[in-house]
């Protein structure tokens, strides 16, 4: 079924191309958009995260630690102090500790916290909700699935 899929918006994107959405890309202008007639059809068969071989799978990383790109098949937490030289993707929850940093953008297959005076250079994405620490900043965009995002004292998003 999967397979299936993946070819249907092949298809359907190269037609769409030939049609005459040819300049996709540049400064014509034009655009092009794929409709699906049932979305949820597609939850129920496309994982919402899945996982890489880019990045290390691990769970946790210790206060202080440092590691490039993080793609857990399951939750990941970082301890204080800690850096992440890379995008951080989860199929579960993500927890930034205080005074984390992450050189990249994160994914959370559920909710998403960072500590107070962590730092997120790029977007958060989290199908829950996002609880950002004290003094925390994201330098990105920040979307939770839930449309909840609580911000601790002095904390900001896009700055």
């Amino acid at each position: 079924m999967k397979n299936i899929f993946l070819f249907g918006a092949s298809t359907l994107l190269a037609a769409a191309l030939l049609v005459g959405f040819g300049g996709l890309v540049g400064s014509t202008g034009k655009t092009a958009s794929l409709s699906v007639a049932s979305p949820s059809a597609l939850q129920a068969s496309v994982p919402l995260f899945s996982v890489s071989a880019s990045g290390a799978d691990v769970t946790s990383l210790e206060a202080n630690g440092i590691i490039g790109s993080v793609d857990s098949s399951a939750a990941f937490t970082s301890g204080a102090n800690s850096t992440v030289n890379g995008n951080v993707t989860a199929v579960a929850g993500v927890t930034i500790g205080d005074s984390a940093r992450v050189n990249g953008s994160v994914r959370s297959g559920a909710a998403f916290t960072s500590g107070a005076n962590s730092i997120v250079s790029g977007n958060v994405r989290a199908v829950g909700d996002v609880n950002l620490g004290d003094h925390s900043r994201i330098l990105g965009t920040v979307f939770s699935g839930t449309g909840v995002i609580n911000y601790g004292d002095g904390a900001v998003v896009g700055h």
